[in-house]
């Protein structure tokens, strides 16, 4: 089994400046995905500006799927845990591209997939 915390942090602006006058003039919006494997302690960080893509449901579905198939072939259950924000976590999308994904096979020791989310 292995179970996975994910969030997305704090929106970043770049470049970083405490003049107010560079504040409002040039800013671009960077966005930090994370993934927290519990069993083997490492993290992973899934970084894009806005220029390559925004904040909807399905850049996150992307992300955890391409996350999902790069797990190791001996894992049967994988658990996802997650806070309830609706547009990253608790979407019909996400739920259709994981659903999609065990079905299509390419994981084949992968046997069920539980999303869990706090409250």
């Amino acid at each position: 089994m292995r179970v996975l915390t994910m969030d997305l942090q704090q929106l970043l602006l770049c470049p970083k400046s405490f003049s107010s006058a560079v504040y409002y003039k040039r800013k671009l919006a960077v966005h930090n995905f994370t993934m927290f494997d519990l069993a083997s302690k490492e993290g992973y960080c899934y970084v894009w500006h806005e220029g390559e893509g925004g904040l909807e449901s399905d850049e996150f579905a992307s992300l955890i799927v391409a996350h999902l198939r790069t797990l190791p072939d001996t894992f049967e259950s994988v658990i996802l845990w997650s806070d309830g924000c609706t547009y990253q976590n608790r979407n019909a999308q996400l739920s259709s591209a994981i659903m999609s994904f065990m079905q299509s096979g390419e994981k084949p020791c992968l046997k069920e997939d539980h999303q869990k989310f706090l409250t």
